[in-house]
């Protein structure tokens, strides 16, 4: 046994201690634990000192993390002000504040409207990419594909854009995703979409149109999201018939979208002309007020016929009836829609009433001088009997010669040796205008209900 605890249990046992014994078993007593003290206080402030160090790891980090989820997700009525989202829209608007994968500065896509026809991306940049007077944000877009699939989907949207970013806009712009109406393709839920951003600053043109620009590059930004608000576009046939000047403009399907009312039409292979452009309003069949002032139309890029018109679709009155008022339209005959170019007999095989050709020459470089008696642009591709492949052609030297006589030069970078076939712009048929407007009576379908694709 220790000496020590003997001799405790022994003073303890006759509880008879002298003052000096006391004081000296206090004194080896604490000098026994005061080690064992001075390590229980050090692992005791080591603790401490760990727990407030990781409280302030923490708390540094949840509010880093607190400040970007606040930076990652936008103000509404902010929003709502900068882009001029309708009440309807809002309901339908889907809340995202992705940051960019890559890129300079942190761009980050906020808002979606979307549907399986049509896509409007918001995207936001930051405070610190300013655009001063005369200053463009210009995008070019580099990849939009269905991440599950892979299917590409760059074909829907603009290739190169400028969407403009005025201080009111609070650092928004919009990139649009369009599929033509009657088309069977739909946009899938989940989508890919990069692009390359670039400010032009100080941006000027001269007087041929060429703009010169100081280019600032901002990089690129990649992103992938899920539109979980996806909704499907509502359809219903029609079939009605109109005649234009002896052809027929079918009115084959109405399609009711977010922002548009697109209307699928279709021109019979008997009629003797191509119907390539109409021009009128629409009106709300009661009142006859007029909710579109003009109409769009789309159309093949290979036959020039009109497709499809678009209208705007967030005035359509309560009980969907509305009137299509056609005042003019374009028509291009079919036997006139290709004219042929002898370049050996320097010569229009077949000729067309207002179009003359003045000279045709072949070499290195070849050049076609056409007279129209009228200013429209004549023509927009051209093939030779070596190949079947149409090439849009350049862009032509413009003289006026006199009252509604233009004269059109084209210098072709290829040698037309044998016969050229040019085909005519799609403005540049007969111009008909209707003595009495042509009125189609239709029954637009109800709006969206604002429910997820199923």
């Amino acid at each position: 046994m220790n000496p020590f605890d003997e001799k405790v249990r022994r003073c303890l046992g006759d509880e008879i201690m002298e003052p000096d014994t006391l004081h000296t078993l206090e004194e080896r007593v604490l000098a026994r634990y005061r080690g064992t003290r001075r390590k229980k206080a050090a692992q005791l402030f080591l603790m401490l000192s760990l727990l407030f160090s990781g409280l302030l790891f923490y708390t540094a980090n949840a509010e880093s993390v607190f400040a970007d989820k606040l930076r990652s997700v936008p103000i509404l009525k902010e929003f709502l002000t900068a882009m001029d989202i309708s009440p309807a829209e809002e309901k339908s608007l889907e809340e995202l504040g992705i940051l960019s994968e890559s890129g300079k500065y942190d761009v980050r896509l906020q808002y979606a409207l979307s549907e399986d026809k049509r896509v409007f991306l918001y995207f936001q940049f930051p405070e610190e990419v300013v655009l001063r007077e005369n200053d463009h944000l210009d995008i070019e877009l580099l990849d939009v594909y269905d991440q599950v699939t892979k299917k590409d989907y760059s074909m829907t949207f603009m290739k190169n854009l400028n969407p403009g970013m005025p201080p009111s806009n609070n650092g928004y712009i919009v990139i649009q995703g369009f599929i033509p109406a009657g088309m069977d393709l739909s946009f899938p839920e989940k989508l890919h979409i990069a692009f390359r951003a670039n400010v032009a600053r100080n941006v000027s043109y001269d007087h041929w149109g060429t703009r010169s620009a100081e280019d600032e590059p901002l990089g690129e930004y990649r992103f992938d999201v899920e539109l979980q608000k996806m909704e499907k576009r509502i359809l219903e046939r029609v079939g009605k018939k109109v005649l234009i000047d002896g052809n027929t403009l079918v009115i084959d399907q109405l399609e009711r979208g977010l922002k548009t009312l697109d209307i699928v039409v279709s021109q019979p292979k008997n009629n003797k002309d191509i119907i390539t452009e109409i021009s009128g309003y629409m009106r709300d069949g009661k009142t006859k007020k007029i909710i579109d002032e003009d109409i769009t139309v789309s159309y093949s890029t290979k036959t020039g016929e009109i497709h499809a018109l678009y209208l705007n679709g967030e005035e359509i009155p309560e009980g969907g009836e509305v009137e299509i008022v056609l005042e003019e339209a374009i028509l291009l005959p079919k036997d006139q829609q290709y004219i042929t170019i002898d370049m050996q007999k320097k010569e229009m095989i077949h000729p067309i009433p207002g179009i003359s050709l003045e000279m045709a020459s072949a070499g290195k470089r070849s050049a076609l001088t056409f007279i129209t008696e009228s200013n429209i642009h004549p023509f927009d591709t051209y093939k030779t009997s070596a190949s079947a492949e149409e090439k849009r052609l350049p862009h032509p030297g413009i003289q006026t010669i006199g009252e509604n006589r233009t004269k059109w030069s084209y210098v072709i970078d290829e040698n037309l040796s044998d016969e050229v076939v040019l085909r005519r712009a799609r403005d540049s048929g007969r111009k008909v205008v209707f003595d009495k407007p042509i009125v189609i009576e239709l029954k637009v379908p109800s709006a969206h209900s604002f429910t997820p694709i199923p």
